[in-house]
């Protein structure tokens, strides 16, 4: 629609000053009559991927002959990993690893632009392949100038299920949210009791905090508390420390930094010792279960999907270990 709106623009322009108006740049009346019709078209393979591997993109355009154009197509894949946005050709951030696209001409002239990227744990995540081109042309020598657009928009997506996670990687995932956004972080937890170090990161969760002090200025960086925690429990002594419903207080400015509402729920005698955790960060959320929720050095399933893919289970969850209202835990 903009550049529709920029075309119009550009065409008053011209009328205002020769009495013809501009398409794509030129009067009306240079405007060639049409011989071939361009041609623009896209694939990703694969489109949906659930293991480390490699995804290609593919765009091929056909220029035609007897147009003008505005702007002709160039391909990009816009990129959303978990903490990091980004297009590409160029390198990641972090990387010093450039991906470009490989061109070939046919003797038809078709050009074709493919890219293929390794997908890993860390590339996790949406990849959009978009390409966008305008031109011009009259569809016989007293037909009035035409403006056509083309177009390719593919979404694809890369999110790996790890069935024998460690700990350790939950343990970093769920730092990593909290400092970038825990005012945004919302925790569902079911377990008799948790592992140690994930018992101390949920309570720093839980309650936000400060880190990274300058020793001479004293400016921190914040940690804002979760802005959801709910655990539910058999075992209630086992995991009062991550009750928190106060405010976070500390730092240069003065007053609260953020509010606390951790509770904990005391659901009676039904669980055994397998923990369930559900996490809804800023773009991503995380699904773990297993004994390694609960004893330190037992691996866990985990899976890191699209925000909201987690929605439905926790709330089959809730309504489940709910029904027969547990107790909050003070």
């Amino acid at each position: 629609m903009r550049r529709f709106l920029a075309l119009l623009v550009l065409g008053a322009v011209a009328w205002g000053q020769t009495g013809e108006p501009l398409y794509c740049g030129v009067p009306a009346s240079s405007v060639p009559v049409i011989q071939r019709y361009p041609a623009l078209w896209g694939s990703v393979s694969p489109q949906v991927l659930t293991s480390e591997g490699q995804m290609t993109f593919t765009v091929t355009f056909y220029p035609g002959s007897g147009v003008v154009w505005n702007y002709t197509p160039y391909p990009f894949v816009e990129v959303d990993w978990r903490f990091d946005r980004f297009n590409l050709p160029g390198s990641p951030p972090g990387s010093s690893v450039r991906y470009d696209w490989q061109t070939s001409t046919n003797t038809n002239g078709y050009t074709t632009y493919s890219m293929t990227l390794p997908i890993t744990l860390e590339a996790q995540g949406t990849y959009r392949l978009r390409a966008q081109g305008a031109y011009c042309y009259k569809g016989c020598p007293t037909c009035a100038p035409q403006v056509q657009y083309l177009n390719v928009d593919i979404m694809a997506a890369a999110f790996v299920p790890q069935p024998n996670a460690s700990l350790a990687r939950l343990n970093w995932l769920l730092d990593e949210e909290s400092k970038r956004g825990g005012e945004n972080l919302e925790v569902f937890v079911i377990s008799t009791d948790l592992a140690p170090s994930l018992k101390s990161l949920l309570s720093v969760i839980a309650r936000g905090g400060f880190y990274d002090c300058n020793r001479i200025t004293g400016i921190c960086a914040k940690r804002a508390p979760a802005k959801v925690q709910r655990v539910l429990t058999d075992n209630p002594n086992a995991l009062r420390s991550l009750v928190a419903t106060g405010c976070l207080v500390g730092g240069i400015i003065p007053g609260c930094q953020g509010n606390q509402d951790s509770r904990v729920y005391d659901i009676g005698p039904k669980l055994q010792p397998f923990g369930v955790l559900i996490a809804s960060g800023v773009k991503r959320d995380y699904i773990a279960f297993g004994t390694g929720l609960v004893s330190e050095g037992l691996p866990i399933y985990l899976f890191e999907g699209p925000k909201g893919a987690g929605g439905m289970l926790k709330e089959a969850l809730l309504f489940a270990f709910m029904q027969k209202q547990g107790r909050e835990v003070r």
